[in-house]
């Protein structure tokens, strides 16, 4: 997934000035880039993984379900906390 972001961080700043390669993502690169480019990474970034989890999320009750099982068995603040941050 990454592989575009390394790809494009490669061609925008020369070899001398970073750390990435094309297989390698080193973040501080990023701050290398001018905001909007890394703007569009982030947007780019943020659709992929979007379209990603639509194609596997779960049913909305049963994702509730299956997380408030992992937190605690018996705590209904789980199941409060979860429903505020959905």
């Amino acid at each position: 997934m990454l592989y575009p972001v390394t790809h494009f961080v490669c061609e925008m700043l020369p070899e001398q000035m970073r750390e990435s390669t094309r297989t390698e993502l080193f973040f501080d690169d990023l701050e290398k880039l001018p905001s909007m480019e890394v703007s569009r990474i982030c947007e780019w970034l943020t659709e992929k993984v979007d379209g990603f989890s639509s194609k596997t999320r779960a049913e909305p009750k049963e994702a509730e379900e299956q997380v408030a099982c992992l937190l605690c068995q018996t705590c209904s603040l789980c199941l409060i906390s979860l429903m505020l941050h959905a």
